[in-house]
């Protein structure tokens, strides 16, 4: 076995074939041997390769969840011991880390690793069960960063607050982002004030949005840009509706908007308003009013469905082929 002075004694170039070898997990195991591959290390640490990434924040533990390109899977955990050390646990490896603070030396060795993250990483998701350690988390995530991240979908568990994701997702790169989901932390679904990020360029270049247990405040014409949907939102009209559907027609990506309604005071003119429709059945009971509409210059139509029994709306774009029929295509 090679020592850490016969490490250290070694030229540069032979340090970094040695690193080029090691994943993620030895990298991370050899620069907590002393302080001189430390700074090595920080230095010329080669490019990191990850794929996803999982961070859990408990109440005195950190899990560092991720996969490789080459989809090898490992797992990080930071663990607070008696006499305030932090003990790492990599696979069957353990090491002790005295006097020092679990949530610093994870957002250490978390720094290091996004610092050589040049390729795209698919998916990144943050996840909450305790408050105090997760703000502390939040209040650094931006000193982490040495350039905006590039990711494709962003995942995170939130309260009823935006500033939480406001901590995270502006210093992600929108130019790579492709999905944004929102969980609920904690039972009860709980209202979301979204105003700010609506503002975001990350918000307005995403194609998906998945929103669970969280139920949105805002506009319901901030969701024309997805191309897929799944949420609930806390109350929306007839105009905003109206404006939905238009910009819809030439949306030429439109895959679903899936909206359960909390609030709804003036359905009935909407519906009203969409004309002649179809009533179709399915399992269970549940029925659904159909409408269907024209899309200028295309082959297609816009399938608008609502089901009363969750108050909910599905916008699609349909080939004609799918409209039964008995079924009426109304022109705008």
């Amino acid at each position: 076995m090679i020592s850490s002075s016969s490490l250290v004694e070694m030229p540069d170039n032979i340090l970094n074939e040695i690193l080029a070898y090691c994943d993620f997990k030895d990298v991370l195991s050899i620069r907590k041997v002393c302080r001189s591959l430390q700074h090595f290390i920080d230095d010329v640490f080669p490019e990191s390769t990850l794929k996803d990434l999982n961070i859990s924040i408990h109440p005195k533990k950190v899990c560092l969840d991720y996969f490789s390109v080459h989809n090898t899977p490992y797992i990080v955990e930071y663990h607070k011991t008696f006499g305030n050390h932090c003990m790492v646990k990599c696979q069957t490896t353990i090491k002790v880390i005295e006097n020092s603070n679990l949530l610093d030396v994870f957002l250490r060795d978390l720094e290091i690793v996004l610092m050589h993250q040049k390729s795209l990483i698919r998916l990144i998701r943050i996840v909450r069960y305790e408050d105090n350690s997760f703000e502390y988390f939040l209040e650094n995530f931006k000193k982490l960063l040495h350039r905006p991240l590039k990711i494709e979908e962003f995942h995170m568990y939130v309260k009823d607050n935006q500033n939480e994701i406001l901590a995270v997702l502006p210093h992600l790169d929108p130019q790579s982002i492709i999905g944004i989901s929102l969980y609920q932390y904690g039972e009860d679904p709980k209202v979301l004030e979204i105003g700010e990020i609506v503002k975001l360029e990350h918000w307005k270049r995403s194609e998906q949005l998945h929103v669970d247990k969280c139920i949105l405040k805002t506009n319901v014409r901030e969701l024309a840009n997805f191309s897929l949907v799944d949420t609930s939102l806390a109350s929306v009209s007839a105009e905003e509706m109206m404006v939905l559907k238009e910009k819809l027609l030439y949306h030429p990506l439109l895959a679903e908007i899936y909206i359960r309604c909390t609030r709804f005071d003036d359905k009935q003119q909407f519906l009203e308003s969409l004309g002649i429709k179809e009533v179709s059945s399915e399992l269970y009971g549940i029925t659904r009013r159909i409408w269907h509409f024209e899309i200028p210059n295309s082959d297609d139509v816009l399938r608008i469905s609502y089901r009363s029994q969750n108050n909910s709306f599905a916008f699609n774009r349909v080939q004609r082929s799918e409209v039964t029929d008995h079924a009426e295509v109304l022109n705008l």
